[in-house]
């Protein structure tokens, strides 16, 4: 029965403790690190706008954020409005409010919006909401990490990394759909260490209300790509059993995972 109910709620389920090396969690908002790989060696990441700590994690030339961002910036949710959810998830952000601009700025409901003044260096990053250092990832910085997990476990990725899911995905909190019912995954190792969760997201409707997905099989990430036609993403689905870059619409709201 323990495989139709949540994991990391049961008896078996034994939280990672990874205390912080350099900040005292009792006078710092640190993430929880409950559901990190305890044999991975982290970084640590101060956001001194409000004082939280996050994990880090170096992968080849890169330095990503190990769990998603949970700044609570203007417009921003926790899945299902549920503020525990944000200690584990991080928040959820339409695209417009992760790049740093406004929805008069950049209106969801068009392809318009123009993110050339943003530029912090000549690979068109994009600082974002992200902590001081870290930018909004742009396609080009998850190509470049599909290709690192391509090569350090020996699979073609090409350009998306469905191949690499089981490295780099949680072994908890994932589901998938068997025999029209969900049933708990266990074939994700998360060996890497970036801990991919399932996040979920939402979507507006023409009223304007949020209507947030069901947070046990899917994960989506923003980039800061976008052109006429669509805004970029990326995630992962415990149904299908991938990661890979793909489109995203523009009512969506997501998670953010940012890179040094």
């Amino acid at each position: 029965t323990d495989s139709l109910s949540d994991y990391t709620l049961s008896e078996f389920f034994e939280p990672a403790k990874i205390p912080s090396k350099q900040y005292d969690c009792s006078k710092y908002d640190c993430q929880d690190v409950s559901l990190l790989n305890p044999d991975v060696e982290y970084g640590e990441l101060f956001d001194d706008r409000d004082n939280h700590v996050y994990r880090t994690l170096k992968l080849g030339d890169q330095v990503w954020m190990a769990q998603n961002l949970n700044y609570a910036a203007d417009s921003s949710y926790c899945l299902g409005n549920d503020p525990a959810n944000c200690d584990v998830y991080g928040r959820l952000y339409p695209w417009y409010v992760a790049v740093g601009k406004t929805l008069e700025e950049c209106p969801q409901d068009s392809s318009e919006c123009d993110l050339s003044a943003d530029y912090i260096d000549d690979k068109k990053h994009v600082a974002g909401i992200c902590p001081a250092g870290y930018h909004v990832p742009t396609d080009s910085d998850f190509i470049e990490l599909g290709r690192y997990f391509g090569h350090e476990y020996n699979v073609e990725t090409n350009n998306h990394m469905s191949y690499v899911a089981e490295y780099l995905l949680s072994p908890h909190k994932w589901y998938a759909v068997n025999e029209n019912r969900f049933v708990a995954q266990r074939k994700y190792t998360n060996e890497s260490g970036f801990t991919m969760l399932p996040s979920g997201g939402a979507t507006r409707d023409k009223t304007g209300s949020w209507h947030f997905s069901v947070e046990m099989w899917g994960a989506r990430y923003w980039t800061s790509s976008r052109n006429s036609d669509y805004m970029s993403c990326w995630g992962g689905s415990g149904i299908d059993e991938y990661v890979l870059l793909w489109v995203c619409e523009l009512y969506g709201m997501y998670s953010l995972r940012c890179v040094k």
